[in-house]
């Protein structure tokens, strides 16, 4: 089952306008998700999903693969959804979606991920440990998983539900509609995503701390 990664991207963030091409330790937001969903060696293929010329850019001239999509998609499975109906990729079984705002995402979580679809969900996604006095945050995206594993999930083509809006979490809509998620746990924290400028600082230092231990 070849797996191909599609990495959504956009220049219309609200919180942190132009993210992807904000830079990170040198380097913009965006080369650091591809290089992290590459060296963990899960896909076969990946491709960045954007609505922006100059993010493609930035992925091709990096030695990357980039496809154009909508400006008018109200979610990254949305631009996912159009990049994988082109015929380049009719080749591939399972599609990995890798948020463009992860560089810091676990390579646990990338093949836990792929391993519940492997395995017969329709649809998977990976959770790691959640400090107990995070619980509370609401920031903090959280999952119940059923006897079987799977989440309390075809996705795109459903009609939203408002339970996406208010959550502002497009996993909300396959869900509501009975289409369960596989949930892969994996030892230790997820991973912060990039959606605020603290949230840009501690990732850099982060980023910067382990270039600094992998400098001979």
């Amino acid at each position: 089952m070849p797996v191909l990664c599609v990495v959504p991207a956009r220049l219309g963030s609200s919180r942190l306008p132009r993210k992807p091409l904000l830079p990170l330790a040198g380097e913009p937001l965006i080369l650091w998700v591809v290089r992290r969903v590459v060296e963990a060696g899960i896909a076969d293929r990946l491709v960045v999903a954007t609505d922006a010329r100059e993010i493609a850019a930035v992925v091709e001239q990096a030695g990357y693969e980039a496809a154009m999509t909508s400006p008018d998609h109200q979610s990254g499975t949305e631009r996912v959804s159009e990049a994988v109906a082109s015929k380049t990729f009719n080749s591939f079984d399972v599609v990995l979606n890798v948020q463009g705002d992860e560089p810091l995402v676990a390579r646990a979580a990338l093949e836990g991920a792929v391993a519940r679809v492997r395995g017969g969900d329709p649809i998977g996604t990976a959770a790691g440990d959640l400090n107990a006095a995070l619980a509370a945050d609401p920031n903090r995206v959280k999952v119940v998983r059923d006897a079987r594993g799977r989440a309390l999930e075809h996705w795109v083509r459903l009609p939203p539900v408002a339970e996406e809006r208010w959550e502002r979490l497009e996993q909300l809509r396959p869900l509501v509609h009975g289409i369960p998620i596989g949930v892969a746990l994996f030892p230790g924290p997820a991973a912060p995503g990039v959606d605020t400028a603290d949230d840009l600082r501690y990732v850099e230092a982060q980023l910067t701390r382990h270039l600094r231990e992998v400098s001979p």
